[in-house]
This record gives structure tokens, C-alpha cells and sequence, in this order.
């Protein structure tokens, strides 16, 4: 088998060049590599305040293109930013002759111990699921359907490779999916939470979803297994919240280091209990089972650090990073969550 390298995604956004000022060039690049907001950085240069640009020249996108795996397209007023994919014939024998597949994972798929199966290859395992990690970078719609294999890297099975071996056959299928960034946007930080209630076949877990966006760039995104079993889909939509209300916090104080002041920020919820538990401040017995740690959302939301607001579950864009859909719905997803082809 080849070996792959890859890089930590944050060092993209690292090809700026020192002009003859003098300015703290790891200081800067510190501010940056911290930051998730890594794509915008790079597409639109004014988004980051003019101060920056007095010290430092962001690299063209003639510059982003010389980075490995990196391709940055102009289509009118929209930048496609996205990752090359690597190459499925580097892991397959047979890659010239695979089926494409439509979707990264079958719908409402849930992937076991399977402690009956067969072993396959351990380290073929990790290494493919390495590259698609490596490419989620950029690919947020296979991003479920890889966290979800990963989980079984210790004792990685047959039926777990086959999960694995059809998110590459999605890849072929879509090789040159990628993030649009209109440069027309406003700009504003909002959020989008959401929830697989018991998702996980084996223990009873949910998964938390949440996708954050700089008007309608997306420039976050997560995808966890939650680590307590809900009791009901409200607890589960709640943790789900409050670890969405976490990543708004931290980008709302990267954003103050350019300038940006994003308080108030739009949480977009699709479960109305969930809402109501927030803006509720008294806690009575119907939520004396949420554990305690979650419940710092409450204080932000009293802080006026953000906003809960309701979306219908159908316009939940988050919704893509918690299970596995059908061809219709996972379609309609990828375009609403901000990717296209070139």
C-alpha cells in the first residue's frame, strides 16, 4: 500500500507573505491557526479588518493553489474552496472498477461491535480512515458517515470496512463537491444545532450536530457522539445545544480580536422544548436529570451572548452531520448547507 501524507488543516491558511514591515510573524500566524474561521481568511481578505492588511499581504488565490490538496475557483461573485480527493486506487486494487455510490452511508444506517464478524486489517483501516478524516476538512457531507466508522478502529470488521469502502465509492461519485463562499454575503455569526436521539444501536447514544456560519459561508462544523445516554430527545437536543452555544462562544472571541463584536448570535434549534428549557431560568423537575454542566447555555443566553431561535426540522442544516439520509433528502442538504459543484 502507498503511503499518504497529509498536513494539519489549520496550516492552511498559513501562505501569507511578510511584507517590509515589522510586524510579529508568529504572532499573527498564532491568531490565525487558532482560528476556524480559516477559509474566510482566505477568501476574502477584508473580512479580517483593515488593520491586519496594514502589516500583512494575504496570498492570492494563484498562492492558495500551490497548497497541496488546496483549489480555490472564482465563479462570479462565489469562491469554491475545496480539497483534492485523494485517490481511492491508492487503498483499492480494484479502484478503476468500484461503483460509484450516491450518498456516503445508507440511509438511517447504524454500524455495530459486530464482535461476530470477521477482522480485516487494522492498520489499512486506520489509514484509510485517516484520509478521510484529513478530508473532512472541507467535505462536510461525508463527515457523519467517517466519525461514524471511526469509533471501530480498535477491532475494525468486515461490515465496518464495507461502510468505509462506500464513502470512497461516494467520493468517485462526487469528487469535486466543494464549500461556495459568496462574496456578496452579509456578514453575521449564526449557528444551526441538532440531534440523533439514540442514534447508536449499541449503547443507546445520540449524536450532537452543529454547523456555524459567517452569513452564508460555512466555516464550522462538528459532529460527536454525545457521552451520557438522553433519556429523551429533548436532553439530547439540549446537550446537542450547549455544545453548538460552546463553539459560538469561542469564535465570538476570535472575531473580537479583528474587530468584530457578534453578540446575540442566532442559535437555529429545531426542538421547541429544548427553546423553552433555555429561556426558562427556573429548573424544576423536568430537567433535574440534564446534568448540571450543560446547563451554562442558560447564563449565555441571559448574558444576551445568543439567541435560540426555531427552525423547522426540515431547514435544519445540521441535521446532514447527525445520520444517514436518503438520496433526496441528503441532496437537498449538501446544497442547503453551502456546497456545490464547480
Amino acid at each position: 500500500m502507498a503511503n499518504i501524507r497529509t498536513c494539519n488543516k489549520h496550516n492552511m491558511i498559513a501562505c501569507v507573505e511578510k511584507t517590509e514591515h515589522n510586524a510579529d510573524f508568529h504572532q499573527i500566524v498564532d491568531y490565525l491557526t487558532g482560528c476556524s474561521i480559516n477559509y474566510s481568511l482566505l477568501v476574502d481578505p477584508d473580512l479580517i479588518g483593515p488593520w491586519l492588511q496594514q502589516f500583512w499581504a494575504i496570498a492570492s488565490l494563484r498562492v492558495i493553489n500551490e497548497v497541496p490538496h488546496i483549489r480555490a475557483m472564482v465563479a462570479g461573485k462565489r469562491v469554491l474552496i475545496s480539497e483534492e480527493t485523494i485517490r481511492a486506487d491508492l487503498l483499492f486494487d480494484d479502484a478503476g472498477t468500484i461503483k460509484p455510490a450516491s450518498t456516503p452511508i445508507e440511509a438511517h444506517k447504524s454500524l455495530g461491535k459486530d464482535e461476530e464478524g470477521e477482522d480485516v486489517d487494522v492498520h489499512l483501516y486506520r489509514s484509510m480512515i485517516g484520509c478521510l478524516m484529513y478530508l473532512t476538512a472541507s467535505r462536510p457531507d461525508i463527515m457523519f458517515a467517517v466519525c461514524l466508522c471511526a469509533r471501530f478502529q480498535v477491532t475494525p470488521k468486515v461490515s465496518h470496512m464495507h461502510a468505509v469502502k462506500r464513502i470512497f465509492r461516494y467520493l468517485k461519485h462526487q469528487p469535486k463537491l466543494g464549500l461556495w463562499y459568496p462574496k456578496d454575503s452579509p456578514f453575521h455569526l449564526e449557528a444551526f444545532s441538532d440531534s440523533d436521539y439514540a442514534g447508536d444501536n449499541h449503547d443507546r447514544r445520540s449524536t450532537s450536530g452543529g454547523c456555524q456560519y459567517l452569513g452564508r459561508r460555512l466555516v464550522s462544523w462538528q459532529c460527536k457522539k454525545q457521552t451520557i445516554v438522553a433519556i429523551s430527545s429533548t436532553e439530547a437536543e439540549y446537550v446537542a445545544a450547549a455544545s453548538c452555544c460552546a463553539q459560538v462562544l469561542w469564535m465570538q472571541n476570535q472575531l473580537l480580536d479583528y474587530g468584530f463584536n457578534f453578540m446575540n448570535t442566532e442559535i437555529h434549534i429545531d426542538n421547541e422544548s429544548t427553546i423553552c428549557i433555555v429561556k426558562n431560568p427556573v429548573l424544576h423537575s423536568k430537567t433535574k436529570h440534564i446534568q448540571i454542566r450543560h446547563h451554562f447555555i442558560r447564563d449565555c443566553y441571559e448574558q444576551r451572548l445568543i439567541n435560540v431561535v426555531k427552525v423547522h426540522t426540515d431547514d435544519n442544516v445540521a441535521d446532514l452531520l447527525t445520520k444517514g439520509f436518503d438520496l433526496a433528502r441528503f441532496n437537498f442538504l449538501v446544497v442547503t448547507i453551502g456546497m456545490m459543484n464547480p
